[in-house]
């Protein structure tokens, strides 16, 4: 099977790290959709996509883009940009923003078998 999983992250005050991790673990299987999606032109495909993006003052995702990618699939990862900007939050402290940066892990367990 697929896996998809989050790496250490970091963001910036105003949201509890705790929370922002909890809101993408929530929806982790978006982002896993777009690797399976992938997955199927080739088997092979793995890596560490890392994305920024912005939580408004709303909670909802002001910017996101790619940081850096070692899967380089221009499939996956404008499909995870295009599932996190969907995304909400809860507010931030006073209603600021937030930089989130945050590491998708992808591994086929199943390539090579």
């Amino acid at each position: 099977p697929e896996k998809v999983k989050g790496g250490a992250f970091g963001l910036t005050e105003g949201l509890d790290k705790e929370v922002v991790g909890r809101h993408i673990r929530m929806r982790l299987n978006q982002v896993k959709t777009c690797y399976e999606q992938e997955l199927q032109k080739n088997p092979n495909l793995f890596g560490k996509v890392t994305v920024q993006f912005t939580i408004g003052g709303t909670g909802e995702i002001a910017e996101a883009h790619i940081m850096d990618s070692t899967m380089g699939s221009e499939g996956v990862e404008s499909c995870v940009i295009r599932r996190i900007k969907a995304w909400t939050f809860p507010k931030p402290k006073g209603e600021g923003q937030v930089l989130v940066t945050y590491p998708f892990v992808f591994a086929n367990t199943n390539a090579g078998s």
